[in-house]
């Protein structure tokens, strides 16, 4: 079996070199960049109401997690550097923590 993350790395470290706003972006907004950039002919070629179409698009948690992975290894790359991107999701985080707790 070959390693399916391993293209998609590769894709996203040429993604958020060409395009380093991406760190700031969130995952939805990653994840369509990534299909428009690395699958445009397929958008172009097939229609997009057709399941098979849609079929071959890579799994929105195959990339983020792939992003995850490439964020540990090369965070200066992969980490938002906006102040309010990281209260942002520093909030997410907390409030995510109390609803647990509750």
């Amino acid at each position: 079996m070959t390693n399916v993350l391993k293209p998609i790395r590769e894709n996203l470290l040429r993604l958020y070199f060409k395009y380093p706003y991406l760190k700031n972006k969130n995952y939805n907004y990653v994840y369509f960049k990534y299909c428009i950039e690395f699958h445009y002919n397929e958008f172009l070629v097939a229609p997009t109401n057709q399941p098979e179409f849609w079929e071959k698009m890579p799994a929105m948690e195959s990339i983020s997690r792939a992003r995850r992975k490439l964020a540990l290894d090369h965070p200066d790359m992969f980490s938002p550097n906006d102040k309010n991107v990281i209260e942002a999701r520093l909030n997410q985080t907390n409030n995510i923590i109390e609803s647990v707790r509750d």
